[in-house]
């Protein structure tokens, strides 16, 4: 991962929504019937999975874990413990009205909890449970992909995962309705104790990660 911008450690995706000049969001397309969840006189939503802030220009570029570690601000053996109910990316989990202030694009998706098991890397600040946010569903009119993060499988409930975390900096914004996530990247651990990374060539087990990201 080459880069990563500061609107990367949100709940938020790359989108057919752009920021304007002034910041504001501006939907590009919005297909909902009147009076339906995804309703046409709010923000439009995510149609991509990547995690970054609209209007970013954020590329992440998979190198390896050592890589990957390097951009976040820790690294943890988890365990998956709760997949939260469809919702919007937001604080109430409720599509936002027209002009609500938000760090980033509107995406549909779940919460993922997770526990940790071993501190690999850095500091665990989320206490006792760690969150992520899976893009992917439908409510009413907005649809976001269902593909894991950079096509990794998805999280699966009592799943081992490798999780990069990045802490909540002191400078978010009191009044954004965007969620804040504390992991922004979960890396499934196959039955064989094999970590799955975007790199199919990459082979590192769970039990040596410390020799893999330091």
């Amino acid at each position: 991962m080459r880069a990563m911008a500061r609107g990367a450690l949100l709940a938020v995706v790359v989108t057919v929504v752009v920021a304007g000049c002034d910041g504001q969001v501006t939907p590009t397309s919005t297909a909902s019937q009147s009076g339906s969840p995804g309703a046409a006189n709010g923000p439009a939503v995510s149609q991509s999975p990547t995690a970054m802030p609209a209007g970013a220009a954020v590329m992440f570029d998979y190198l390896d874990l050592r890589d990957m570690a390097r951009d976040t601000k820790g690294v943890a053996l988890v365990q998956v413990t709760s997949i939260g109910e469809l919702q919007y990316n937001t604080a109430d989990g409720l599509r936002p009205a027209e002009g609500t202030p938000l760090s980033g694009s509107i995406s549909v998706g779940r919460i993922v909890e997770v526990r940790l098991v071993r501190l690999v890397k850095g500091a665990w600040v989320a206490g006792d449970v760690a969150r992520y946010w899976q893009p992917g569903g439908t409510i009413g009119a907005d649809t976001a992909p269902s593909e894991g993060w950079m096509g990794l499988p998805r999280p699966e409930l009592g799943g081992t995962m490798v999780a990069f975390l990045t802490p909540q900096p002191a400078d978010l914004d009191p009044t954004d309705a965007q969620l804040f996530m504390d992991v922004i990247a979960l890396f499934p651990v196959a039955d064989s104790g094999r970590v799955i990374t975007p790199d199919p060539q990459e082979r590192v087990q769970a039990d040596r990660l410390e020799d893999a990201v330091r």
